[in-house]
């Protein structure tokens, strides 16, 4: 019986999540979404891959699995397979797709209610799921640690989507997709005034396409001074030579914590208690949005000097150093 890790569905921002992973436990990566196999194999490198038809894939990892890690829950897992077979003598492993604010209390806490053992980035994850399971363990960030092992590949894929080698400041906008979604509030003023000096690279959740609203983003490809990118998943190459972060409740505001480079929120309003990665950056409310790029000029000035401290310690808090998982993820 062998352990792996299962891509279940077609969530194409779980594979930045699960395929780094698979590649320093030396473990393969089921994938049953042909279009998200094809993609995996072009953007990644030195992970075993199996591709299983969808009507095969429940069969096969019961009888060839005994261990899989996923970053659905358990309860997932329960709801889908039963239905087929038991799932007693299935392990499974919950991996999370990113560090979030979002939901922790109302939602996370009680989809993870019947796992075993979970992974989190770093010593916040733990506090906040350490009665969650019976076993938290630190995995640290081992995406980042991906990313500069193959930093010569990414950088020859980036330098054919973004425009590296012009003067252009580049903005990565990564907008969330539930009621924090910035895209239709913020996106249109700061997508349709962009200076020359600018340019954009937007990187919607994919469930931004379940809105009624999520097909207006594609007026925007091909548009001067923007890049849309919808079916690259992995993060890190893309923030390497991003010099802004534009979002709001996204989970890549902490990955791209680790570079200390200028952030700008955007928010409905003024909260009294900001989420801990709103304080990292400059809020911008409604009543400034039409000055978004006036604002991003005036506070970079004075970014470093504000920030730069704020960002290191919550970075650190969220964020272990890689690992050698190999021999710290016994499973």
């Amino acid at each position: 019986m062998q352990k792996g890790a299962l891509l279940y569905g077609n969530h194409l921002h779980h594979l930045d999540h699960l395929a780094p992973l698979c590649h320093f436990l030396k473990i393969p990566l089921i994938i049953h979404d042909e279009k998200i196999y094809r993609l995996a194999q072009q953007q990644y490198v030195e992970v075993k891959f199996l591709y299983v038809p969808s009507t095969e894939v429940i069969s096969f990892v019961m009888k060839e699995f005994e261990s899989i890690i996923s970053c659905f829950p358990r309860i997932v897992f329960e709801k889908e397979f039963l239905p087929y077979c038991p799932l007693k003598t299935l392990r499974t492993i919950w991996c999370p797709h990113g560090f979030s604010d979002k939901g922790i209390d109302t939602y996370l806490k009680k989809a993870l209610a019947a796992e075993r053992t979970i992974l989190t980035y770093g010593n916040k994850g733990k506090k906040l799921l350490r009665d969650v399971a019976e076993k938290v363990l630190i995995v640290g960030n081992y995406r980042l640690g991906y990313f500069q092992k193959f930093s010569c590949f990414y950088e020859k894929i980036v330098q054919k989507m973004l425009p590296l080698n012009s003067r252009k400041k580049i903005v990565f906008f990564a907008p969330t997709w539930d009621y924090q979604n910035s895209l239709f509030s913020f996106g249109p003023s700061l997508l349709h005034s962009i200076p020359h000096e600018y340019h954009i690279v937007i990187k919607p959740h994919p469930n931004t396409f379940l809105h009624q609203d999520g097909w207006k983003i594609w007026s925007l490809e091909g548009q001067k001074n923007i890049t849309l990118l919808e079916d690259f998943a992995p993060i890190y190459p893309l923030l390497q030579y991003s010099d802004i972060y534009c979002g709001d409740g996204s989970s890549i505001g902490y990955d791209f914590l680790h570079f200390n480079r200028p952030m700008f929120f955007f928010s409905d309003k003024i909260s009294v208690h900001p989420s801990p990665l709103m304080t990292c950056g400059t809020l911008i409310t409604p009543a400034h949005q039409n000055r978004l790029f006036f604002l991003m000029r005036k506070n970079m000035q004075t970014d470093r000097q504000k920030f730069s401290k704020i960002r290191r310690s919550l970075y650190n808090e969220v964020f272990a150093p890689p690992k050698e998982l190999k021999k710290y993820v016994c499973f």
